[in-house]
């Protein structure tokens, strides 16, 4: 999946880069086990304000880094062109906003340097901290200015101060009704609209639950036939992985339990001649994707 797999890693990574720095702000993973699909991994306020607490970060980090070099550039006089590189890297790693920067950028490469998914809100976990910590960083400087505004209003219009304390409240309500309309936004997302949507049910192969759990309930007699027919997957003792869910819920991973439940995991429809010619003995025949063209062959070959 990496980027230098591409014939224009170069374009690739200028694309990539746009692209999971826009997931914050517009369109997010479109996979529904990751996301609301194609929604931004920030509601729009937030980043909003996420990117407010970025700049004033990176900010900071040249406002320290130009102070730092003013005063050491007596000290690095043979290597006074480096001091700029060396005293950024410094603030960088020193300071508060330098660490939060640095974990950000760092976190970024993985994502960026991959092809595919993208947006890829899964690989983008370690952002997460970050994000929101830029996002508190940009409340704080609202807030802070805020405060200086109505405090050089008191001062400037002191016959004022009882309007000015109502205009205070009403920005600790203002305030207040944020932080609400954030957690309901929140519980609306992903109780309401995302956890019974049946795009979510299928992103998560639950009908394989379902199946694992239903094969659960038969008894050891009852021979089970499980034509693994989900192409494309990786092979994990000799068996494609899709069947691990199955084996799960039937507590067949062990050869010996497998045995001894009668469970036989047919690789793929290539492999049907693993199928027995005549059945002697109550047995069930199942699939893991709805293959209507496997469900007639079966239903011809066992009247």
């Amino acid at each position: 999946v990496s980027i230098f797999s591409s014939a224009t890693p170069l374009n690739e990574l200028d694309k990539n880069i746009v692209t999971t720095l826009g997931m914050f702000f517009w369109h997010g993973d479109y996979n529904w086990r990751h996301n609301f699909a194609g929604s931004s991994q920030l509601w729009w306020p937030v980043s909003a304000l996420f990117l407010i607490g970025f700049l004033i970060s990176f900010r900071r980090i040249a406002q320290n880094s130009k102070l730092k070099t003013q005063n050491h550039n007596a000290k690095l006089k043979s290597f006074k062109f480096l001091t700029p590189v060396l005293n950024f890297a410094l603030c960088v790693l020193s300071s508060t906003y330098g660490f939060i920067t640095l974990w950000f950028i760092i976190f970024l490469s993985p994502i960026i340097l991959s092809n595919e998914g993208l947006p890829h809100a899964l690989r983008a976990l370690p952002l997460v901290i970050p994000a929101v910590i830029f996002a508190a960083i940009g409340l704080e400087w609202i807030i802070k200015k805020i405060k200086q505004w109505l405090d050089h209003k008191k001062e400037t219009y002191p016959e004022s101060l009882v309007q000015l304390m109502r205009i205070k409240k009403e920005f600790l309500l203002l305030l207040f009704v944020f932080f609400a309309a954030i957690t309901i936004h929140g519980f609306n997302q992903y109780f309401l609209r995302w956890a019974g949507n049946p795009h979510v049910y299928d992103a998560f192969n639950s009908s394989y639950a379902d199946l694992g759990r239903y094969l659960a309930t038969l008894p050891d007699a009852t021979k089970k036939y499980v034509i693994v027919n989900t192409p494309g997957h990786q092979l994990v003792d000799t068996i494609p992985m899709p069947a691990q869910t199955i084996m799960f819920f039937t507590d067949t991973w062990n050869k010996t339990e497998r045995a001894k439940k009668q469970f036989v995991f047919i690789p793929s429809v290539d492999n049907l001649s693993l199928l027995p010619q005549m059945l002697f003995s109550p047995t069930v025949i199942t699939m893991l994707e709805n293959d209507p063209m496997l469900r007639r062959f079966l239903k011809t070959r066992y009247p």
